[in-house]
């Protein structure tokens, strides 16, 4: 019997379609029929790399999405990351789950309460096959024989693994070599079919799978950066109160679109990635993944640390309360700044033309203040 064949009974109460569960990460339910698509150049328009070709031609410094195949080549997550292989391994492994839809809206890092804590076991025999569970979370403490397990990284971060010890820390002290990229973080994600983040953007980041495919849309930053309406019609379903749908529901109902068609096919790009290769995401662009079949994959950006493990509190953080309190801050600094620019106007025109001022003081104080101006009628 294998771990999930014994696992499959205790999942019985949860919300799991699949049971027993998938034996394997293949044996998954997958939508590639409705959803997958063999690449064409007018859809996906993306060069596939070597990994000697991404080395060569230093793309990590191009504002470019790539992809590049063979990565996972000698990976021992080949073999260990197996689900049954996984789930044998590393059972108490930490990890986090929530709806990728409002983790999608926050991100990862600010979801707060939206993430519930779990096990790597408890997340695929109880919870993976629930829509509303997915696990993808940049703050974990991974453990290092699973990091181990993904090497080497793609450079020009293994560059920086091949040093002595002892040259990597005057590497450190310079900042700005490009070898610290993505150097002391790897994220984790699991999820089922048509799983996966809504449209967000980051700074520069790759994305590799290891087992499964995923399916990309990414929009050029330069694109819709001072555009935020354009933004929103793009990503959002504007025609219904401007909702944040999932990638699954956008691929589906709003892609046919002609307006968002035209965006993504000459102002992004529409491309499946599949086991092995690497996705790099350039700063800024705007993307969304939307995972076919069950998959598993890390992931890596500039400028997070080290996953250091997450704490009780950080699950008491409700990140719509920010939301809500950061705008009124602003709405706050808006109207102080409005108020503070009026009062100077006011006393600069006391100041230069204090006759005028004295005969228009009463039309002045009632256009600023109408309550007063009806007690004044």
């Amino acid at each position: 019997m294998t771990i999930l064949q014994a696992a499959h009974i205790v999942a019985d109460g949860d919300n799991n379609p699949y049971n027993p569960i998938p034996v394997e990460w293949e044996d998954g339910p997958s939508s590639w029929e409705e959803y997958g698509h063999d690449n064409n150049p007018d859809i996906c328009g993306l060069r596939l790399l070597t990994v000697a070709e991404w080395e060569s031609g230093r793309y990590w410094e191009r504002n470019k999405p790539v992809l590049v195949s063979g990565v996972t080549d000698g990976w021992a997550a080949l073999t260990h990351w197996k689900k049954q292989e996984m789930l044998r391994r590393y059972p108490n492994a930490e990890a986090t789950m929530g709806d990728a839809k409002v983790v999608g809206e926050t991100g990862p890092d600010n979801a707060g309460k939206n993430l519930s804590p779990t096990t790597l076991y408890d997340f695929i025999t109880k919870y993976m096959y629930d829509p509303t569970k997915y696990f993808f979370d940049r703050k974990i403490a991974i453990p290092k024989p699973m990091l181990d397990d993904c090497t080497p990284l793609p450079m020009p971060t293994s560059a920086y693994f091949d040093e002595p010890i002892g040259r990597r820390r005057s590497i450190i002290r310079s900042k700005s070599d490009p070898r610290l990229r993505w150097k002391d973080h790897l994220a984790i994600s699991i999820g089922s079919d048509l799983q996966g983040l809504t449209f967000h953007n980051h700074p520069e980041a790759w994305n590799i799978v290891i087992f499964g495919k995923k399916r990309w849309i990414l929009w050029d930053h330069a694109r819709w950066k001072d555009n935020a309406t354009l933004q929103d019609h793009t990503t959002r379903d504007w025609a219904n109160d401007d909702l944040h749908v999932t990638g699954a529901e956008w691929i589906r109902r709003l892609y046919p679109d002609t307006d968002r068609q035209y965006e993504i096919r000459n102002h992004g790009h529409d491309c499946i990635q599949h086991a092995g290769q690497m996705m790099f995401i350039p700063h800024k662009w705007m993307h969304m993944v939307v995972n076919i079949g069950d998959t598993v994959s890390v992931v890596s950006e500039v400028g997070l640390g080290m996953g250091e493990g997450k704490k009780p509190e950080d699950f008491l953080y409700d990140p719509n309360y920010a939301a809500r309190n950061e705008e009124f801050w602003l709405q706050f600094a808006r109207g102080s700044f409005c108020c503070s620019l009026v009062i100077m106007v006011i006393s600069l025109v006391r100041l230069i033309r204090p006759s005028w001022f004295q005969s228009h003081q009463c039309n002045i104080i009632c256009s600023l203040n109408p309550k007063r101006h009806s007690k004044l009628g």
